[in-house]
């Protein structure tokens, strides 16, 4: 299957309503990906075909 991923910072609200708005959804959240107290969230966009 192709798809498109991205991470966002669980915070960001404003970027969760952009992406979702299209249709991705939630996969994992990554904690600490950046360092302690960093988490993000891993979208995925699933691409027809």
């Amino acid at each position: 299957m192709r798809e498109v991923r991205l991470s966002v910072d669980r915070d960001n609200d404003v970027a969760l309503h952009i992406y979702r708005s299209p249709g991705f959804s939630l996969l994992h959240e990554h904690t600490g990906c950046f360092g302690p107290g960093d988490d993000r969230l891993i979208l995925r966009l699933p691409l027809p075909g």
